[in-house]
């Protein structure tokens, strides 16, 4: 998966006017959360961190926060593995 698709999949959970990055944060920052399921079918939350610059520029400066939120489930029968359900929802 690539950082476009990361930013598709979030959706915005607040704003920020703070200001101390100089040019970088000049218009402040916008935080927004993606839910991401790696290969063994563990769901991960995280937040993204992106500045809003003085040219109208948007960059991703970090993300954070980042926490397991549903772990794989294996069954034992047959050797079968199974995912409890997930609610993707809010996930365009």
């Amino acid at each position: 998966m690539q950082i476009y698709d990361v930013l598709q999949l979030s959706f915005i959970i607040g704003f920020s006017n703070q200001h101390t990055h100089q040019w970088l944060d000049e218009y402040g920052w916008e935080y927004r959360k993606v839910f991401l399921r790696d290969k063994y079918n563990n769901v991960w939350e995280a937040v993204l961190n992106i500045a809003k610059t003085h040219n109208g520029r948007f960059i991703l400066y970090d993300i954070n926060k980042i926490k397991k939120v549903e772990q794989a489930i294996v069954s034992s029968f047959k050797g079968l593995s199974q995912r409890s359900t997930f609610s993707d929802k809010n996930i365009p």
